[in-house]
């Protein structure tokens, strides 16, 4: 199986991203709408931003789930490319949707997460998982 080549890390620019209140943008997403203020607090502060360029590799197939992704901006796409090296679709993801959460107890993913524009992810290491 033939994979995208892979792109590097998070982008690295001198480019300001947009700067956005962690906690507020969970308290407005439904996953999360049911949570006290002290638990938005603790999953505000166990995220990690990272930013993508357009077309850059988030996951790559193969790669072990590191868990929870939250879409702030821009959109991500998930694929996987089939026996005959066609790439197939899964979903879009958008700000606001996640993509991981039902991953985490899988070593090895067999999808392939890209940027389809500029994009930035919350990452929750494993935890927020656990969560929710």
């Amino acid at each position: 199986m033939r994979h995208a080549p892979r792109m590097g890390g998070p982008l690295q620019t001198n480019k300001r991203p947009l700067q956005i209140k962690t906690r507020a943008f969970l308290a407005n997403l439904a996953i999360f709408s049911e949570m006290a203020p002290a638990e938005l607090d603790r999953i505000a502060a166990a995220t990690v931003p990272m930013y993508f360029a357009k077309g850059q590799s988030i996951v790559q197939c193969g790669d072990a789930c590191t868990g929870f992704h939250l879409v702030v901006y821009g959109q991500v796409k998930l694929a996987f490319t089939s026996s005959q090296g066609v790439e197939k679709v899964l979903e879009i993801i958008r700000p606001g949707q996640s993509f991981g959460e039902a991953l985490v107890s899988i070593t090895k993913l067999a999808l392939a997460c890209h940027a389809r524009d500029r994009a930035e992810v919350r990452q929750d290491v494993r935890r927020l998982s656990r969560r929710v």
